[in-house]
């Protein structure tokens, strides 16, 4: 498919602040200026950069991968124009040296990240480079969460499981002996860091799931027909499925800063001599960064389940009923049941995975066309009271954003799969449900 790069960038500015001066008054009434130094700043204005394909139409039947960012660094909002000085300039000192300059101020966000170097390969390279606000980490995971749901408990984990309920239960009877002992004011190991971690893991990988299986397992019968007929109805017919998956909105705030000369929070604030400042410090800086994330998911499925559509004979029927039950032997199920499968899966999607992968095996279940798309926005904002002697201290202020926009899409069979890596039983598959030309 072709691909499209597309660009607006813009070309830098220079905009006029205003003049510093260094004068001096003498007895006499006159004045001489020592020196006279004009202040310019760089405007860089927002930039746009947006890579997509092509695809026939209109109508457009078809999509695929999209990233789009755009970011402004907030460097045309300058101040309005004040003079601040060193001295009362209505009446100066004799014979000293007075500071002044008249202009406007820029305050400066790349203390924030927005430095024009990362600001500029916005989309590029650096920090907001092809790899910013990736979705495709949460590809599987709202797969299986959005896909048509065909099995409803996991009794075959539970069965598979139910070896560990005899260790569980000794666990479990040590820790009320101990706590009984505890109470009668014998000793125990009932507070060993040891024992503590043993409990802690006993509850928290043996007996959390074992009950949450209970509950699936009774949700599921109370509910059967229903489930039951879903499937049914549903089976060979085209599905969609859409939603938000994750949504965040944070504000990080930073504590009031006090800075001195070596900050340079709004400009040309670092070039003043310290004699225009009311203290050691130049002023004070309060920096906020506001971030909002939408995770969303869309999709077209199918999945087709020979036995759900001649469940004439108890035998069929039964064999569905174990499958809403999960009592299907699959990858997943025996990727669930190996030890040590949720340690791997606390760093990977390896289980999400696996249990997409079962689902096209053993249900023929797969996609005209699924999304996952991710929308972030970060409004970088900074406030800054300076600390002159004389003149105007009002309040600088200037705001910077960075937005991103992207979209990735599934192949057939679900995320992290390539068309190399499909079994000549899915391709026969996908061309039954007519995914290929539909």
């Amino acid at each position: 498919m072709e691909t499209r790069f597309r660009e607006d960038v813009g070309s830098v500015q220079n905009l006029y602040l205003g003049q510093f001066r260094n004068e001096m008054y003498y007895d006499n009434g006159t004045k001489s200026t020592i020196s006279e130094l004009d202040f310019n700043a760089d405007y860089h204005p927002p930039i746009r950069r947006c890579w997509d394909e092509l695809h026939p139409g209109p109508p457009y039947r078809q999509g695929g991968p999209f990233r789009s960012v755009k970011g402004d660094d907030g460097s045309k909002q300058i101040s309005k124009i004040v003079t601040v000085s060193s001295h009362n300039l209505s009446d100066p000192p004799k014979n000293t040296y007075v500071y002044s300059y008249t202009g406007a101020f820029q305050p400066r966000l790349g203390s924030l990240g927005l430095d024009y170097t990362n600001f500029s390969q916005i989309g590029l390279s650096g920090a907001y480079g092809p790899t910013y606000m990736d979705p495709s980490e949460y590809g599987a995971q709202a797969w299986r969460r959005f896909a048509p749901k065909l099995e409803f408990a996991q009794l075959g984990v539970a069965v598979a499981e139910m070896r560990d309920l005899p260790r569980m239960l000794q666990q479990t009877a040590k820790i009320f002996k101990n706590t009984w002992k505890s109470l009668g004011g014998k000793g125990s190991t009932l507070f060993d860091r040891r024992e503590i971690g043993r409990n802690f893991l006993n509850h928290q990988f043996g007996w959390v799931p074992f009950i949450s299986d209970i509950r699936k397992t009774i949700s599921v019968t109370r509910q059967f027909h229903q489930h039951y007929s879903q499937i049914k109805r549903d089976n060979g017919n085209w599905i969609r499925r859409s939603g938000t998956y994750q949504q965040s909105h944070s504000i990080d705030s930073f504590s009031q800063t006090n800075f001195g000369s070596t900050d340079d929070y709004f400009y040309p604030c670092a070039y003043f001599p310290a004699a225009m400042f009311d203290g050691p410090y130049r002023g004070t800086a309060v920096k906020r960064v506001i971030s909002e994330e939408k995770i969303t998911f869309s999709g077209k499925f199918r999945y087709w389940i020979p036995s759900f559509d001649s469940d004439d004979t108890y035998l069929l029927y039964v064999r569905n009923a174990l499958q809403l039950y999960g009592l299907h032997i699959s990858p997943s199920l025996l990727w669930e049941a190996m030890p040590w499968s949720w340690l791997i899966d606390w760093w990977s999607n390896a289980g999400d995975v696996l249990s997409n992968l079962s689902q096209s095996l053993q249900y023929g279940l797969g996609a005209q066309y699924a999304y996952i798309m991710r929308n972030v926005r970060k409004s970088y904002k900074l406030s800054v009271t300076p600390y002159f002697k004389y003149g105007d201290n009002g309040l600088i202020c200037a705001e910077g954003c960075v937005s991103s926009k992207r979209r990735e899409a599934a192949h057939p069979w679900g995320f992290d799969l390539e068309w190399g890596e499909l079994s000549p039983t899915q391709i026969a598959i996908l061309a039954a449900l007519g995914l290929a030309n539909s």
